[in-house]
């Protein structure tokens, strides 16, 4: 289990995305240093501390133009 802290002082649309990548990078790397079979699960916290308040989805399907069809497509095994 791996924690992924980001520290964020402005509101970012894209940040669910943004995580994204970062645990994408974060999986990676574990498995390039550990040889590793499996995936590790990477826990992702946003500490904001921004002056205006955060108004941005913080799901990732909200970015989509089609949630309801991504949502029925991300991370569901491939066809």
């Amino acid at each position: 289990l791996y924690t992924l802290a980001e520290h964020q002082s402005t509101p970012d649309r894209w940040m669910p995305f943004r995580l994204l990548k970062y645990m994408l990078r974060v999986m990676e790397r574990h498995l390039q240093e550990t040889q590793g079979q499996t995936l590790p699960v990477v826990y992702p916290l946003v500490f904001y501390h921004g002056q205006a308040r955060y108004n941005y989805s913080t799901d990732i399907i909200d970015l989509f133009d089609d949630p309801e069809l991504a949502q029925g497509i991300l991370f569901k095994p491939f066809q």
